[in-house]
């Protein structure tokens, strides 16, 4: 159920937010570009497979990014089936077109979906049943890599990832219980194996997961695993999503009916943290990856370009 948000609260450590209709709009002193190219692009309303196709050509458009007779690999955060705990199939679908538009080869869509993950109506999913067999799911595939991380020193991911001419991460924004919250640098763990999986979680000294010493680790291990491959697009949904009980739900959602493109994970972690009415302190990986030099974390600095559609 969509609530309106009207406090904060604290459960078990974790915050929950109702819907963001009072939350500050931390782009109230941005003003809009008039150039057609910007940084990261905001777009808001309703039509969700309009407005990514949208969002991508305010920065430039797909074929900047995808060039013909390339390998794609869609990180998509498809995982969970409760409502805002997973990105809107519209927004895949919308990214999905544009790279076979561009003159794609193959595009795969990695980690393995859920079931009925692309049945959104019987309409919209006929309309795309082409598209959607047209795509490849990953093969499941690891391979064991080196990390030059200060926590991760070696990660089993998906071959795809590391060997795709391109990266395009599409992630959602939402809580999480264990790390507190998920963007396009938390989505880069959706492509590692079960075993490393399982490191980020329980790999620290200490026997409690909610401890400092394992949450700062977990967010190292997210920071590290960011060093392996930067994808080359990232789309952020900020339509509907959890903001209490994620990663899976059910939980309380934040609805904004916005999405972000862009190329930069801190800043574009950075903006949905604050437009969600979070805390930096909280997202300690935000840092540790401005740290590594992965983006810039006053994404103010950048050329916005927000639009309602």
């Amino acid at each position: 159920m969509i609530k309106k948000l009207s406090r904060r609260k604290f459960i078990g450590g974790s915050l929950a937010v109702g819907a963001a209709s009072v939350v500050s709009n931390p782009l109230n002193r941005i003003i809009s570009l008039n150039a057609a190219e910007a940084d990261i692009s905001i777009v808001k309303g309703t039509d969700y497979f309009a407005n990514t196709i949208k969002a991508i050509d305010i920065i430039g458009g797909i074929s900047k990014f995808v060039p013909k007779q390339s390998t794609v690999a869609l990180l998509i955060n498809s995982s969970f089936k409760h409502p805002g705990s997973a990105v809107n199939p519209r927004i895949s679908l919308a990214v999905a077109k544009l790279c076979k538009d561009a003159g794609a080869k193959t595009v795969y869509s990695i980690p393995e979906k859920r079931d009925r993950y692309w049945e959104i109506d019987e309409e919209f999913s006929k309309k795309y049943e082409s598209l959607i067999n047209w795509m490849k799911d990953g093969k499941q595939e690891m391979k064991t890599v080196p990390v030059k991380g200060k926590a991760l020193k070696e990660a089993e991911i998906a071959v795809e990832l590391l060997e795709a001419d391109v990266l395009i991460n599409v992630t959602i924004s939402k809580q999480h219980g264990s790390c507190y919250f998920t963007g396009t640098l938390k989505n880069m763990m959706g492509a590692t194996s079960r075993s490393t999986n399982i490191y980020f979680h329980r790999g620290s000294n200490s026997s409690d997961q909610h401890s400092s010493e394992s949450l700062r680790h977990i967010h190292q291990c997210i920071a590290d695993v960011n060093l392996l491959r930067k994808p080359d697009l990232l789309i952020m949904d900020q339509t509907q999503f959890l903001v209490s009980n994620g990663p899976f739900g059910p939980g309380e959602l934040m609805k904004l009916d916005t999405i972000c493109a862009g190329t930069d994970p801190v800043a574009i972690d950075k903006l949905a943290l604050d437009q969600m009415g979070f805390k930096i302190k909280d997202a300690q990986m935000i840092t540790m990856a401005k740290e590594y030099g992965l983006g810039e974390i006053d994404y103010k600095k950048l050329k916005i370009k927000e639009v309602s559609a």
